[in-house]
C-alpha cells in the first residue's frame, strides 16, 4: 500500500476515534447550561443564568422544545424565552416568542465552509451573519472526545462543542448586540456536572451591584479550630448568604449588627462564596475550606 494512502486511512481512523460514531445532540431535556454575562452596557455588573429545554411543542410542521431561563441559583423560578429544534442534519434553530427563527448551529460542516447564522435572541439584523469555519478538532470532556468547531465572524471568534454548544453559551452564538459578553460556565447532563469553564471558580455568580471599594469591604476573621468564620463590617450587616461552587444556597444569616458568625463545620472541603449585604451594598467573599 502506498504511504500516502496509508496516511490518509490512518487520519480517517483517528478522526473517527476522536469524534466518536454517535452524534451528540444539543436539544435534550436532560441538559442544563449555566452562563455568565461579564458586563452590560451602562455599567451593569456580571450576572449568571441557567438555560434548559422542556416540553414538546408543535409549531407549523416542526417539533420544538420550549426554552427556559432562570437567574435563580436554586433554579426554582424559570421564564419561557423561546423555542428550539434540531434536525437530522445536525442543524439547530432557535425561535423567539415572536416566532422569529434563525439557524444558530450547524455541526455538519468542513474547514473553510461558510455558515449563515442568524440568532434572533442576540441580534436584531438578519443580514451579514456569515461565519467561516476556521478549524475543526476535538476536546476530551467527561471520558469522551467531542468534535470542536472554531468559527469566525464579523463579531469575533467562538468555539462550538458537539452536544454542548458555544463557549459563549448555548443560546448566544454570533452575538451582535454591543454591551454584553456571554460565556459558558458549566454544563450538566442527567444532573451530572460534565464541563466547567477552567477560567472560573463557580457555576453561578449571584453577586450583583458589588461594591469594590477596598476601604468599605468587610473583614473575614477565621477561627480554624471549629471551622467558624466571623465577618466584621463598618456598618450593620443585614444579610449573609453562603453558596457552594455550583451555586447552591448553603445557608443564610440576618444578624443586623456589625458582626456575623457563620459555622461551616458540617460543610465538606472546597470553595464557597459568601455575599454580605450592608446598607444596601453587596460584597463578595471567597472561602476555601480545608
Amino acid at each position: 500500500m502506498r504511504p500516502k494512502i496509508l496516511l490518509t486511512l490512518l487520519f480517517a481512523v483517528l478522526v473517527q476515534f476522536c469524534f466518536g460514531q454517535e452524534y451528540h445532540k444539543i436539544v435534550d431535556t436532560n441538559k442544563v447550561w449555566s452562563i455568565i454575562d461579564e458586563y452590560t452596557a451602562g455599567g451593569g455588573q456580571p450576572y449568571s443564568q441557567f438555560i434548559k429545554f422542556t416540553t414538546d411543542t408543535l409549531i407549523g410542521s416542526y417539533n420544538y422544545k420550549k426554552v427556559l431561563r432562570s437567574s435563580d441559583s436554586t433554579q426554582t423560578v424559570w421564564s419561557h424565552i423561546g423555542f428550539i429544534r434540531e434536525d437530522s442534519t445536525a442543524k439547530v434553530y432557535y425561535m423567539n416568542n415572536s416566532y422569529l427563527e434563525g439557524l444558530i448551529y450547524d455541526f455538519n460542516v468542513n474547514i473553510n465552509d461558510t455558515i449563515n447564522i442568524y440568532n434572533p435572541l442576540v441580534c436584531f439584523d438578519s443580514s451579514n451573519m456569515v461565519c467561516i469555519v476556521e478549524q475543526i478538532d476535538s476536546i476530551f470532556i467527561y471520558n469522551n472526545y467531542r468534535k470542536q468547531i472554531h468559527i469566525l465572524s464579523a463579531f469575533g471568534s467562538e468555539v462550538w462543542i458537539e452536544g454542548i454548544g458555544s463557549n459563549r453559551g448555548i443560546l448566544y452564538t454570533n452575538q451582535c448586540i454591543v454591551g454584553n459578553l456571554f460565556k459558558l460556565l458549566c454544563f450538566y447532563e442527567n444532573d451530572t456536572l460534565k464541563y466547567i469553564n477552567p477560567d472560573y471558580d463557580s457555576c453561578f455568580y449571584p453577586f450583583v451591584n458589588i461594591n469594590e471599594n477596598e476601604n468599605e469591604k468587610p473583614v473575614l476573621l477565621i477561627d480554624l479550630e471549629n471551622n467558624s468564620y466571623i465577618i466584621q463590617a463598618k456598618s450593620s450587616i443585614e444579610e449573609v448568604t453562603i453558596y457552594n461552587v455550583l451555586g447552591k444556597k448553603m445557608g443564610q444569616y440576618n444578624p443586623f449588627s456589625n458582626q456575623c458568625k457563620i459555622n461551616m463545620s458540617s460543610f465538606s472541603s472546597g470553595i464557597y462564596f459568601i455575599t454580605c449585604k450592608t446598607s444596601n451594598k453587596l460584597f463578595n467573599i471567597k472561602i476555601v475550606k480545608p
